[in-house]
């Protein structure tokens, strides 16, 4: 499995994401990356082919990756996505 560096990284389209890990399927073992909006209040947590998620894309700028990494998470983030991850609502 590809590993991905966590972090907060920036989609093609302007939003920020926080990169959490990449994750396998357990019958085919196809890897996924794990992510989350930076801004998203309903704690939803998203998976993309991690293949989808080094893409170049061609944008009217020009071709661009789909996620460019920003930098690493701060402590605020981590503990989100704690409890996130961990904790039952």
């Amino acid at each position: 499995m590809n590993n991905i560096k966590p972090g907060l990284y920036k989609h093609f389209k302007d939003n920020n994401y926080l990169i959490i890990t990449t994750v396998a399927d357990t019958e085919s073992e196809a890897s996924f990356v794990l992510y989350t909006p930076e801004s998203d209040n309903e704690c939803k947590l998203w998976v993309r082919p991690i293949e989808m998620f080094y893409e170049e894309v061609e944008t009217s700028h020009g071709t661009m990756p789909r996620f460019a990494y920003v930098r690493e998470l701060n402590q605020n983030e981590r503990q989100m996505l704690k409890q996130q991850l961990f904790v039952q609502q």
